[in-house]
C-alpha cells in the first residue's frame, strides 16, 4: 500500500479458518443488490447525462493531474500501512502489513460488502505473531479510526461551506447530528473498555440460551475490546489518529488532483465533501469498489458546488477506474508475494466463521 511475521518459538500454530464451500446460488445472492444498484444508476446515467460532452470530457481529461492523482494515492496506502503498523504495536512487519492491505483494497475492489478487510485478516492470521481474533479485532479499530478523522475533517470544513440548493442546505443543518454522532461513538467505545466485564457476562448469558459456539464468541468480543482499549493509549492513539488525518489528506487530494483533470476549478472544500460522503455512500451501499455508489456520490456532491454532471462524472469515472486498477494490480502482486488466493475467502462461510480464530 516483506519479510513474513515470525511465530514464537514452541507457540502452537495459529488457528484459521474452516472453509465449507460457499454454494453457487448463496454466492450469486450476495451480488443480486450491488448488481441491481449499479444497473439502475446506468439507467438512470443514459437518460439524465449527456453522452457526446461525458466523452468529450474523458477523452480531453488531462495527464499530470491524474499523476498527481495517482501518486496521493500511492501516498495514501503507505500512511495506511504505517498507521496499522503503530496500531498494532509493530507486531506485524510492515512489509507483510503492506501486502496485506494490498490484498484487501483488490478483494474489496472486486467482492461487495467489504471482504477484503476479511481477506486481510485470512492474509495474516497464518504469518503474523498475532492470533486471527486479534488482528481482526485491529483491522475493525482502524477501519473506526479511519472513520473518525475523516469526520472530524468534514465537521471542521462544514462552518465555511457556504451551501447551495436543497440538499447542500441540508447537509450544512445536519452538522449537528454528525457531530452528535462523533461523541456517541466515542462515549461507546469508553463505555465498551470499562464495563468489558459486565458486557462479557451479558454475552454468556444470552448466547447460553442459543445454539452457537459461546468461547469463540466470547473470546472475538473480548478481542474488540482489547483492540478499542489501544485507542485510549495516548502514545498509539495520538501517532495513529496523525497517520490517519495524514492519509485522508492524501485521499482529499487524489480527489482535487481528479477535479483538476476534467479542468474544474475545485475547492478544497469540495474535496473533502466528495470524500466524506462518498465514505458514507460506501457504507450505506457496498457495493464492489463502490463502483455506482462512487459515481453517484460524486455527481450529487458536486451539484452543491455548481459543477455540471457530465463534469462531475467524468471525474469520478477516471479517479475512480485509476484508482481501483491500482488497487487490483497492487493486490495481484502481493497475493502472489504472500501465496494468497481468493477462493480462501470465497469458500468460507460467512454463516460458520466470523473471523479467523
Amino acid at each position: 500500500m516483506a519479510e513474513p511475521g515470525a511465530q514464537h518459538a514452541g507457540a502452537p500454530t495459529t488457528p484459521t479458518l474452516a472453509t465449507p464451500r460457499l454454494a453457487p446460488a448463496a454466492l450469486a445472492k450476495k451480488f443480486i443488490f450491488p448488481a441491481l444498484l449499479v444497473a439502475a444508476l446506468l439507467g438512470v446515467a443514459f437518460f439524465v447525462i449527456d453522452m457526446r460532452r461525458l466523452g468529450a470530457l474523458l477523452l480531453q481529461a488531462r495527464l499530470w493531474p491524474l499523476a498527481a492523482l495517482l501518486a496521493c494515492h500511492l501516498a495514501s496506502l503507505l500512511l495506511h500501512t504505517l498507521r496499522q503498523h503503530v496500531l498494532m504495536r509493530r507486531a506485524v512487519p510492515l512489509g507483510e502489513l503492506f501486502h496485506a492491505n494490498n490484498i484487501c483494497n483488490m478483494v474489496n475492489s472486486v467482492l461487495p460488502f467489504r471482504a477484503g478487510e476479511f481477506a486481510m485478516a485470512l492474509a495474516l492470521s497464518r504469518r503474523a505473531s498475532l492470533r486471527g481474533t486479534e488482528i481482526l479485532s485491529m483491522i475493525l479499530v482502524d477501519r473506526l479510526l479511519g472513520l473518525l478523522s475523516i469526520l472530524t475533517i468534514f465537521l471542521a470544513t462544514l462552518p465555511g461551506f457556504s451551501p447551495h440548493g436543497a440538499a447542500a442546505v441540508g447537509l450544512v443543518q445536519s452538522g449537528s447530528s454528525y457531530l452528535l454522532a462523533f461523541g456517541a461513538i466515542v462515549s461507546l467505545m469508553l463505555l465498551a473498555t470499562l464495563l468489558e466485564e459486565r458486557l462479557v457476562a451479558l454475552a454468556r448469558a444470552v448466547l447460553s440460551r442459543l445454539p452457537l459456539p459461546v468461547e469463540s464468541i466470547v473470546e472475538r468480543l473480548r478481542a474488540g475490546i482489547n483492540g478499542l482499549r489501544v485507542l485510549f493509549h495516548l502514545r498509539t492513539s495520538l501517532p495513529a489518529f496523525a497517520l490517519a488525518l495524514s492519509t485522508w489528506g492524501c485521499i482529499i487530494a487524489l480527489n482535487y488532483w481528479g477535479m483538476r483533470s476534467v479542468s474544474m476549478e475545485p475547492t478544497m472544500t469540495a474535496a473533502v465533501f466528495v470524500t466524506f460522503l462518498t465514505v458514507v455512500g460506501i457504507m450505506l451501499v457496498p457495493t464492489p469498489s463502490g463502483l455506482g455508489t462512487v459515481h453517484g456520490a460524486s455527481v450529487l456532491v458536486l451539484s452543491m458546488f455548481g459543477v455540471g454532471a457530465e463534469q462531475a462524472l467524468a471525474f469520478a469515472i477516471l479517479a475512480h477506474a485509476l484508482v481501483t486498477m491500482t488497487n487490483i494490480g497492487l493486490g495481484l502482486l502481493s497475493a502472489r508475494r504472500m501465496d494468497f488466493h481468493l477462493g480462501r475467502v470465497l469458500e468460507t462461510k460467512a454463516k460458520g466463521s466470523a473471523g479467523p480464530a
